[in-house]
């Protein structure tokens, strides 16, 4: 089978500003560090093959004209740092290899922290997936003319699919856990009533399915 490739290229992290907070830890504030990471996927116009069926020449046989595709991500993450800390304090700790880094998952991205924050009460499993749960943009439309903003993106698999980003002050590559049996889909009551599954087969609607299927995520 013929491969997609991709390329991924990550500019600098930049600290974008300096804020506090309504609920501020003691003794911080909270930095906005910025990165934009383009993905760019590379598609053969023509498959000659498939996983049934070999074919006696290779791909690169073939004219084939190839299709790309850029995808910009503009990634955005909070951290804290100490009371009285400049911008230009965090420029200077900031390295080339500095990452925002994705994770997705068809389960809420749990930390240490979270998951301490939950059993002390703080919040819930389910106020954290709609935080992190991953919609359509203002303005989107399925290939029937259908407004779909705000709705929930749904995976291959129709799951929904969910995203965190992180930073990381060497260089970290992106985690996909959709589909990985260890992180195990989980939908929120809230979002089922959302997308309208059936509560007896626990089933999405089929236009439902075809309005919100995805796979390409920022």
């Amino acid at each position: 089978m013929a491969e997609i490739k991709k390329t991924t290229t990550k500019e600098n992290v930049y600290v974008d500003s300096l804020s506090m907070s309504k609920f501020q830890k003691a003794g911080t504030v909270t930095a906005m560090l910025r990165q934009k990471v383009t993905v760019t996927s590379e598609y053969p116009s023509a498959i000659h093959d498939s996983n049934m069926e070999q074919n006696l020449f290779g791909s690169d046989a073939f004219n084939d004209e190839v299709q790309i595709f850029p995808s910009v991500q503009n990634r955005v993450t909070f951290i804290d740092v100490p009371e009285g800390t400049t911008v230009e304090q965090i420029k200077s700790m900031l390295t080339a290899d500095s990452s925002l880094y994705r994770v997705l998952s068809n389960t809420p991205v749990l930390t240490d922290n979270h998951k301490n924050a939950i059993g002390r009460g703080l919040t819930t499993l389910d106020n954290i997936a709609e935080s992190q749960i991953i919609r359509y943009p203002d303005g989107s439309k399925d290939n029937r003319g259908n407004d779909i903003s705000g709705m929930p993106i749904l995976d291959s698999t129709n799951n929904v699919q969910y995203k965190k980003i992180f930073f990381w002050n060497t260089i970290k590559e992106d985690i996909d856990r959709r589909g990985d049996q260890q992180y195990p889909a989980y939908v929120p009551e809230s979002i089922k009533l959302e997308l309208g599954v059936d509560s007896v087969t626990g089933e999405l609607p089929a236009e439902v399915i075809l309005e919100n299927q995805e796979q390409v995520v920022g």
